[in-house]
């Protein structure tokens, strides 16, 4: 709870205790999205899929590690350089630590 007088950023409240609609909660925009149960099926699928290609992790874990020490001006363009490295695989292998090798 809030104390009086302080400000939420996430919603206003008028007077009676309703709050504007944003655009997320009209009927249109709530009707363009799946049902829940689709998002769900999707998660546990997206979910499933990572649990099969665990070189997934290693992959975004080293772009990340080559963003971070090398801080690109243009992250399109290194990224782009990155991963048409033909020595890619090779180098995330070595960055690995030596139980996952």
């Amino acid at each position: 709870m809030m104390p009086a007088g302080s400000s939420n950023s996430i919603s206003t409240v008028d007077k009676t205790g309703t709050r504007p609609l944003s655009p997320e909660d009209t009927p249109e925009a709530r009707a363009s999205l799946p049902p829940l149960s689709v998002k769900n099926d999707l998660r546990i699928q997206n979910e499933q899929y990572l649990r099969e290609h665990p070189e997934i992790k290693d992959v975004t874990s080293y772009f990340l590690k080559r963003c971070l020490l090398e801080n690109p001006r243009d992250v399109t363009a290194f990224a782009a350089a990155l991963f048409a490295d033909p020595a890619l695989k090779d180098k995330i292998r070595l960055s690995l630590p030596s139980s996952k090798q």
